[in-house]
């Protein structure tokens, strides 16, 4: 057993027999649509994977990944990823079960993703999770990417809309776009942006939105250009947001790439 499988089982964080109880009926349906949306629309050699909190019961990386990951120069960031949950000094056994679970199977999905890769070139990674649901875009890119998704029940407040929806986006926006739909598709923009902490989710404008030819009559798609209002240089940022089973979902992506 090598020394990083050795830290993982014994930290506490073990998926087996904390299953979620929130599970999703519709989870391989789910699947398909999101690789469906959003495979082609993505940078090139791009992954994703949406995957039930507890569908897999361990958290173990093979001896093989882990030696790639070391032979990396940025070998040391994936090993903190998978050892290391940042909670900002919570304690794993203080921390709510669910939330737990959704640090394992988001470590699970990358683990996936990254045995699909030759780990020789560039690599970015982002993951939201959300109710028990995990989604995960890994690529073989220089430039970052973004994702995010939400539950459709979850309300955004008239305070927060107001800051999140300029008075000229609310022009843009077909009636079927919620709130939660410019909630995710900045959310993404966000992460998909260089230096992100620096940003607030309020310097994100939509500048275009047209819907997008779906594969099923039951979801909706659509695709934006989201414009990064306070950069310096000009900075948009296409984003493709679906509504699939009830869940808004966001990709982001640098325009043009």
């Amino acid at each position: 057993m090598s020394d990083l499988t050795a830290h993982i089982q014994h930290s506490g964080f073990s998926a087996k027999n904390s299953m979620c109880q929130n599970r999703h009926p519709s989870i391989s349906l789910m699947s398909e649509a999101t690789e469906e949306f959003f495979a082609a629309f993505a940078v090139k050699n791009t992954k994703f994977r949406l995957t039930l909190c507890g569908e897999n019961e361990s958290l173990e990386l093979s001896d093989e990944l882990i030696e790639q990951l070391k032979g990396r120069e940025d070998g040391d960031f994936w090993i903190t990823f998978f050892k290391e949950p940042h909670w900002g000094g919570v304690t794993a056994q203080s921390r709510p079960q669910n939330r737990r679970d959704e640090w394992i199977t988001s470590r699970q999905s990358v683990m996936s993703l990254l045995n699909q890769f030759n780990l020789n070139g560039p690599l970015q990674m982002s993951l939201s999770h959300s109710k028990g649901l995990v989604f995960v875009a890994l690529s073989e890119s220089f430039e970052p990417i973004g994702v995010d998704l939400e539950q459709g029940g979850r309300q955004i407040s008239p305070a927060l809309q107001k800051r999140l929806i300029a008075a000229e986006e609310k022009a843009l926006l077909p009636g079927s776009f919620a709130p939660l739909g410019v909630w995710v598709a900045k959310e993404a923009a966000y992460k998909a942006t260089p230096s992100a902490f620096q940003n607030t989710i309020g310097d994100y404008r939509i500048c275009k939105i047209v819907p997008s030819q779906s594969p099923n009559a039951d979801n909706v798609a659509w695709d934006l250009l989201i414009q990064k209002t306070s950069a310096l240089e000009p900075l948009v940022l296409e984003t493709r947001v679906c509504l699939i089973q009830g869940w808004w979902l966001a990709f982001a992506k640098r325009h043009g790439v």
